[in-house]
């Protein structure tokens, strides 16, 4: 790993006790209000950290504020490319690499997700609207697997899940919902009812559709 010297930390101002409080309840939420702004925040950091096999880290400052530590290990081999996943992982049968849809109204997070897939072997298709990717799906499109956000503007991940059941059924067994929280009672119902197909964010998108796609 890296010397503490040479570790990037960012001091923010503010309330520490609130703000870590707040972290480390959220567990890595992305921190948005319902409906307002981009929600990148931690979410963002964190997965590109992780892409880089470090941690993130946040403690009191004396004084008052945060110190936000990012650690990453040391580019010993940065000249070699990455291994790609294996055949079996990235591919499913004879029609190339797995095909992914992804469906979130931010449409930085979603180009995150995006980015990490194709790096590892994958087609993937992006719809920052959910009514957009339900007309997409009713005209016959298909896809191996579909992340769905669960609280977006418009349509929510509930109501894209109630009406893919009408106008395209088979492609409902192959959704999964991405939520930071429940924020609703109706949302919180939703996710008691469907909880093995809800990721938490942040999560290792790569790791995740390699693990579900062995599940379909």
């Amino acid at each position: 790993m890296i010397s503490a010297d040479a570790r990037l930390a960012a001091d923010l101002a503010g309330q520490a006790g609130d703000l870590l409080l707040t972290l480390r309840q959220a567990s890595g939420l992305t921190g948005k209000d319902l409906g307002k702004g981009t929600g990148l925040g931690l979410f963002v950091t964190r997965n590109i950290v992780d892409g880089f096999k470090g941690h993130v880290s946040v403690d009191e400052r004396p004084g008052g504020g945060a110190r936000f530590r990012v650690v990453l290990p040391a580019a010993r081999d940065a000249g070699r490319a990455k291994p790609s996943l294996d055949r079996s992982e990235s591919q499913r049968g004879s029609h190339g690499p797995a095909h992914v849809l992804i469906i979130d109204d931010d449409p930085a997070v979603a180009e995150l997700l995006r980015k990490r897939l194709r790096a590892a072997g994958y087609r993937v298709t992006l719809e920052t609207e959910a009514a957009a990717a339900l007309e997409r799906l009713a005209a016959g499109a298909t896809f191996d697997l579909i992340y769905c956000d669960l609280m977006m503007q418009g349509m929510t991940g509930m109501d894209f899940a109630e009406s893919l059941a009408v106008r395209a059924p088979a492609q409902l067994s192959n959704v999964l919902f991405m939520t930071g929280g429940a924020f609703s009672p109706r949302a919180q119902d939703f996710r008691n009812r469907h909880a093995a197909r809800f990721v938490e964010k942040p999560f290792d998108v790569v790791a995740e559709t390699a693990l579900r796609l062995r599940q379909l």
